[in-house]
């Protein structure tokens, strides 16, 4: 292949990738889930979403109070082949000078294929004797 050639492969390439980038920008479908609604809906909250795939990021913030030894723990993934996966998550404490009040985490999951998945998470003591599953967060996911 002659350098010509392989400018112009380049210069293709990079085109391609800037259209993707502008026409498919990351989008956040954010979702919340207080203490309150916990409790209302019996510790277990479900809910069924529809995402676009390919570039969707899900945001799942969830109360959370670590003063009580509890902590939110993904207990199932699925989707097709990598359909979902998590990017990250975080605690981020509750505002200054609430003691013993609940703080959020914040859980972040991208959404890469089309298809049907669902996310488990449980809230816990992660210690051996701890409380298991105190409340659990359950969500379908649709991405077309």
């Amino acid at each position: 292949m002659t350098v010509r050639w392989r400018i112009l492969l380049i210069g293709i390439v990079a085109i391609a990738i800037s259209l993707v980038v502008v026409y498919f920008p990351d989008t956040n479908m954010p979702l919340t889930v207080t203490c309150e609604d916990f409790t209302e809906q019996g510790g277990i909250v479900n809910e069924d979403i529809t995402v676009s795939a390919w570039v969707d990021l899900l945001t799942i913030t969830l109360c959370s109070n670590r003063t009580t030894g509890f902590e939110w723990e993904l207990k199932e993934i699925t989707g097709k082949e990598d359909m979902l996966s998590l990017k990250e998550s975080e605690y981020f404490p509750p505002d200054e000078g609430a003691v013993g009040a609940a703080g959020t985490e914040v859980w972040t999951f991208g959404v890469y294929r089309k298809g049907s998945g669902n996310i488990t998470m449980e809230y816990s003591q992660p210690w051996e004797d701890g409380i298991k599953a105190n409340w659990t967060y359950h969500i379908e996911i649709d991405a077309h």
